[in-house]
């Protein structure tokens, strides 16, 4: 960037100069009086951390040159950003657009920079989603979010002691073992939860887990409903 500028500010010092030339072989010509203004709006590089528009005006005699440099920048995403949907990483100072900003523990973090916290994928993501639901068979999992059981094994080992924990909450589970979510793993969905969790395959998978809770509270009626009617039998 710096370089492009001080190559724009020799290329335009040449033509004063050219310019300037010109003028003084004409008598008729009052002396050329130059006005440059710079003014901060939207800017051209993607990993820029500063946006910028340059206007500069020349003006010789009765004749006015002007020059407008409109730059404009993109995110990293690829979206173009403009003065009212940017936002500055406090990370890194780089400016990302709206949907690639995350806001964690009350400060801006691009969603790059916010990986470096919590790296996780959207599969990564769903499967949490089913842990913190209290589902955490490896095939339940499978049929509700299309993550492969393997998979499922692996991120879990992965996870293990991170983000989820089978350590006893209470004395049944030491016989009983629970999956749940550790504060680490609640901290990185709820975060996770603004940048996927609009998502149409996101709503699909909640609305899956929605189903089958209720599936599995139905069965559980039912058979305590066959119990009672065994008893009074």
């Amino acid at each position: 960037m710096d370089d492009e500028v001080f190559e724009e500010i020799d290329r335009l010092r040449a033509r004063v100069r050219a310019l300037e030339e010109n003028l003084s072989r004409n008598t008729h010509h009052r002396t050329p009086s130059i006005r440059m203004e710079d003014l901060n709006v939207a800017g051209p590089i993607a990993l820029e951390p500063v946006i910028s528009r340059t206007q500069r005006e020349f003006e010789f005699g009765d004749r006015i040159v002007q020059r407008r440099v409109n730059e404009f920048l993109f995110c990293r995403c690829g979206r173009r950003l403009d003065q009212t949907r940017v936002l500055r990483c406090q990370m890194c100072s780089q400016l990302v657009c709206e949907d690639c900003a995350v806001l964690y523990h009350g400060k801006v973090h691009c969603l790059w920079c916010f990986q470096r916290i919590h790296d996780l994928t959207k599969s990564d993501y769903k499967i949490l989603l089913c842990v913190a639901s209290g589902i955490t068979d490896t095939n339940d999992i499978f049929r509700i979010t299309g993550v492969p059981p393997q998979m499922v094994e692996d991120r879990i080992r992965r996870f293990m002691d991170i983000y989820v924990t089978k350590k006893a909450a209470c004395f049944r589970e030491f016989f009983f073992s629970v999956l749940r979510l550790t504060d680490a793993g609640a901290d990185a969905l709820a975060s996770y939860e603004d940048i996927f969790g609009s998502d149409h395959d996101s709503m699909f998978v909640k609305r899956r887990i929605k189903g089958f809770i209720q599936a599995e509270e139905t069965q559980r009626l039912e058979k305590m409903l066959k119990k009672v009617v065994r008893r009074e039998s």
